[in-house]
């Protein structure tokens, strides 16, 4: 932290905080304080609040999205190789923030950000992927495919908080349970497609 310049320490603390604490309980004096610069700072460098959430929330977007969009796109690729990529590399990102989902899905909820403006669903819909599923099994919408992968692999991590709350699971046993099932979430996906 001490190596990042004001614009960027502030960036950073911002991220922490409305991941930590959500948009409406993360002020601009928490996020100044943390920062350890000016609050004045904050709205030279970003403008307002709503804008440097709306930075947050398209980067954790992208931690999402922009490394299994190519993958998802790439007509050269296999199906099947596809869905054991875009698995691991969901998993690698999820397991690198398990809070990631809730967050993500939890303020896009509560806040006015725009669905259309960070989730690349026109993408998704029109990649290679989408077109492989499509001629697997004619006649099924793909998206149904393309839903199943994504709530097989990202609905774990919603569930973790109520998962280790009523101590379904322990915290010790999260990573391991989470990575076998990254390892079943292939599998799962070719018996569906037949």
């Amino acid at each position: 932290m001490k190596d990042l310049n004001a614009e960027e320490k502030i960036l950073a603390v911002a991220d922490a905080l409305f991941t930590q604490n959500g948009y409406a309980a993360t002020t601009t004096r928490d996020i100044a304080h943390a920062a350890e610069v000016n609050p004045a700072l904050i709205n030279y460098y970003y403008k307002s609040k709503e804008r440097l959430f709306s930075i947050v929330m398209r980067r954790k977007v992208g931690l999402l999205f922009g490394s299994i969009l190519p993958v998802l796109q790439d007509g050269d690729l296999p199906l099947d190789d596809k869905i054991e990529r875009v698995t691991a590399m969901l998993a690698e990102v999820l397991q690198g923030d398990l809070n990631l989902p809730m967050f993500v899905f939890g303020e896009l909820q509560k806040q006015d950000v725009s669905l259309a403006e960070v989730l690349p669903a026109r993408e998704i819909r029109e990649s290679s992927f989408a077109d492989q599923l499509a001629r697997r099994q004619p006649g099924t919408n793909p998206l149904h495919y393309i839903l199943n992968l994504f709530v097989l692999s990202v609905g774990p991590y919603i569930m973790l908080p109520l998962w280790t709350k009523v101590e379904l699971i322990s915290d010790s046993e999260v990573k391991t349970l989470l990575a076998e099932r990254a390892a079943l979430i292939p599998q799962w996906m070719r018996k569906m497609l037949g």
